[in-house]
């Protein structure tokens, strides 16, 4: 079945009600990416829905499968704290309308805009009124693989800066980029996964040349292509994800322990969450021992809910990577445990030890203390 034919009118009116939102109008933004994403909107004959005061209620969860297919970046989260600053404590306007699409069981994901619109799911969770509007693009007759290409070229052309091909971190967010990209293609040509690794190669260095910049065609480029290509497919790397909300790590923390309260504080129980960066976890441990209100020997026990690497929010892109941090962790809370100065000084003692999931290929691990052996034991 063929989708009507908008004519102009239909977007001009569109446009218009963007303007009237307070927004710039796309068509004619200063932003040249904001152009070719209009433009390509409206050459693929879209239709468009405006959710003005959107409350992110079918806001797709970033573990969704959908959601990488939305996102140029292998950390794309990073700022989610200055746009709510932005937008909810200085009450600043955005000046770009976020655009998205709605997959088949509802699920919204924004490719224009990602960190924006987690902003004001921030926001909104929290009680705010909410102060964002999305553009939907999109047709009754799009499958969901249909919108995940869409998608995944219309959030490269949104986030592209011009004319270089080291315009992101490229060692990070090409690959992931590629490897996503051949997915797809994997979705529309079922040949392409009995593709032995030379012929993926060849593949990949074309897709480079063609989607990204045809400066990786030149000879110069081969070496830097070569590490781009390697990283996308060696079985250890992936795309990054953000620290998860509260909610979501007392779920996770309740597969391990069901009885776990993570988001109400307990006067018996600490709760920490920080990057497993030896200098952190200390600082937490020794910050928290520090307020209590009377000194005593008596060690109190709690939770620690851990991200691998240096910060919070490292994009971190290795499983082996993860991996390391996490047994660095364990190894360094064992020391920590046993240590007889932290013992006889009464500091907190974590009996319990979750690592978030934090990849698209990795997952949650938790550790709980062993009183006999005075070691952690593997939980699950």
């Amino acid at each position: 079945m063929l989708n009507e034919v908008k004519d102009q009118r239909y977007y001009v009116e569109a446009l218009n009600h963007i303007n009237k939102l307070g927004y710039n109008d796309p068509s004619v933004d200063t932003d040249d990416r904001q152009r070719k994403v209009w433009q390509e909107i409206e050459e693929g004959n879209y239709e468009i829905e405006i959710l003005a005061g959107y409350d992110c209620d079918k806001l797709g969860a970033r573990t969704s499968p959908h959601y990488k297919f939305f996102q140029t970046r292998a950390n794309n989260e990073q700022g989610i704290k200055d746009y709510y600053q932005e937008f909810y404590v200085l009450k600043k306007a955005p000046q770009r309308i976020l655009i998205g699409m709605r997959m088949s069981n509802g699920e919204v994901f924004v490719f224009v805009g990602n960190k924006r619109i987690r902003a004001h799911e921030k926001a909104i969770s929290e009680g705010l009124t909410s102060r964002c509007d999305v553009v939907l693009i999109g047709t009754p007759s799009m499958k969901d693989s249909q919108k995940r290409a869409v998608a995944h070229r219309l959030a490269r052309m949104g986030n592209k800066q011009q004319n270089t091909v080291r315009d992101e971190v490229a060692i990070i967010d090409y690959p992931c980029q590629l490897e996503t990209a051949y997915e797809l293609e994997c979705e529309v040509n079922p040949l392409a996964i009995k593709w032995e690794l030379p012929q993926i190669k060849e593949w990949a260095s074309e897709w480079l040349v063609n989607e990204v910049s045809p400066d990786f065609g030149h000879e110069s480029q081969s070496r830097y292509r070569g590490r781009i290509i390697n990283a996308a497919f060696a079985d250890h790397r992936g795309a990054s994800l953000p620290m998860p909300d509260d909610d979501q790590i007392e779920k996770n923390l309740q597969k391990y322990w069901p009885d776990t309260n993570w988001t109400e504080p307990e006067d018996d129980l600490f709760k920490i969450s920080c990057s497993t960066r030896h200098g952190k976890i200390r600082e937490k441990l020794i910050g928290h021992w520090y307020a209590k209100g009377q000194w005593t020997p008596v060690r109190k026990f709690g939770i620690l809910v851990l991200r691998a690497g240096k910060t919070i929010d490292a994009t971190v892109t290795s499983t082996e990577t993860v991996k390391q941090y996490r047994q660095s962790a364990i190894k360094q809370l064992t020391a920590w445990n046993n240590n007889v100065n932290v013992v006889g000084a009464g500091m907190p003692q974590p009996t319990h030890v979750m690592f978030v999931k934090q990849m698209d290929r990795d997952e949650t691990e938790a550790y709980e203390w062993d009183f006999m052996k005075r070691d952690y034991k593997k939980v699950g």
